[in-house]
């Protein structure tokens, strides 16, 4: 066979290889598709988790009480476990391709007469220990991050990104940025903050649990715990299940120039934490008082809200925080109220690091980080974990007409 016939073969092999593979990868994944309502209200259940252990994914609903699995192919079906704060689990056999609504009944309910044998102090002396006792007990997981800050009700940037992670008790110990996408108005006044990242920051910087947290007091940091007072404000039933909803709030001897207050909910018959929410009526470190492009720009009424949440499976480790951070900026004279929310949840366990994980510090720039991550448009199109609510739809269609998307978003294409 001469050389020229050899290679029509060798290129007429490739490319039937290169279309089986591509028609493999058109097949590859089969889409179930859900939705949440409430059984009374029919209401839909948003930020409820569902997950699958075998094969290991996992999603949660969105504020239309939507969700999206994707499945291999040729996989009969799938073993769902849905689960809410509110609600009674769910575990269900589901079939590829297929979609199907779901009614989740309530399940936690207020009781007004109801005795709870340990103290407020107890309850919060026994997450302290569990706390303390596990704090070095490293998992490994995915992670997905949204991030959005609006300015007078419009929005200015938009973060999105998927990590590999670290993470025990102490919080968010290490990560690496998978795939990231960043977007800036267009039309943001020149005057206007960055402030793509900062909650980021505020994520690995402030632990469920420390030993020591310097000037930030919280009820489950050793350095701060004895100068807190707890109260059960609240006796709740779930199934079977008591819970206590306790709040905590600093002693008037507490010096600490930053102090949390808030509260958290216990599973008494678990014994198991399944929330904690921290306020902090400061800006953390993030202080704006100066002269930008010739006007003073100031930052006042700063306010930090940091919610935890466990899942079942997971004891003491969270499965989503949430941080909002809402500031008035003051522009010469006048005033606009503006938020930075955002939204982080563990969506896959792993079960060893991954090699590209790193530990940030306070100076690690988030923002160029974001931006020099990978982005792969296709790796967006219908993602079974990236859920929108119908704000972030209509935030995400003003940038667009901004012309914030596309060529301007920014992040290393592939």
């Amino acid at each position: 066979m001469s050389n020229h016939l050899r290679n029509e073969s060798f290129y007429m092999k490739a490319i039937l290889l290169l279309i089986g593979l591509l028609m493999s990868n058109t097949l590859l994944c089969q889409k179930i598709s859900g939705k949440l309502i409430d059984s009374n209200t029919q209401e839909p259940i948003s930020f409820a988790h569902i997950y699958s252990e075998d094969p290991k994914l996992g999603t949660i609903s969105n504020d239309k009480g939507e969700f999206n699995l994707m499945i291999a192919e040729g996989n009969d079906g799938i073993r769902l476990v849905i689960s809410h704060i509110g609600y009674k689990g769910i575990k269900l056999a589901v079939k590829q391709d297929t979609s199907f609504t779901l009614q989740m009944i309530p399940d936690v309910v207020t009781l007004e007469e109801f005795t709870i044998d340990a103290s407020a102090i107890n309850l919060a002396r026994t997450i302290f220990e569990d706390l303390k006792s596990s704090q070095m007990e490293k998992k490994f997981g995915k992670a997905f991050y949204r991030q959005l800050s609006m300015k007078d009700t419009f929005a200015t940037e938009w973060v999105e990104a998927f990590y590999d992670i670290s993470y025990s008790t102490a919080g968010l110990n290490e990560l690496a940025i998978d795939q990231a996408r960043v977007a800036e108005s267009k039309s943001r006044d020149k005057n206007d903050l960055h402030l793509s990242s900062i909650n980021f920051g505020y994520l690995t910087g402030i632990p469920i649990y420390s030993e020591s947290q310097g000037g930030i007091a919280s009820p489950f940091s050793a350095s701060y715990f004895e100068d807190y007072n707890f109260q059960i404000v609240e006796k709740l039933k779930k199934s079977d299940d008591i819970l206590a909803k306790v709040s905590f709030s600093p002693s008037s001897g507490l010096t600490a120039p930053i102090r949390a207050y808030g509260s958290f909910i216990y599973n008494i018959s678990q014994k198991a934490i399944m929330s904690i929410t921290l306020f902090f009526d400061s800006s953390l470190g993030m202080q704006v008082n100066q002269i930008q492009n010739g006007m003073r720009v100031e930052i006042q009424n700063p306010h930090h809200a940091i919610e935890f949440q466990f899942g079942a499976g997971t004891k003491n480790l969270f499965e989503k925080i949430t941080v909002s951070f809402s500031y008035d900026l003051f522009i010469e004279d006048k005033s606009y109220p503006c938020i930075v929310k955002s939204t982080l949840f563990v969506y896959q366990i792993d079960s060893k690091r991954d090699k590209k994980l790193f530990k940030p510090n306070p100076q690690f720039d988030f923002f160029n980080a974001f931006i020099g991550a990978k982005y792969k448009p296709r790796f967006w199109k219908d993602n079974p974990v990236i859920k929108l609510t119908k704000e972030e739809e209509a935030i995400i269609a003003s940038f667009e007409k901004d012309n914030a998307f596309g060529s301007y978003f920014k992040g290393k294409k592939e």
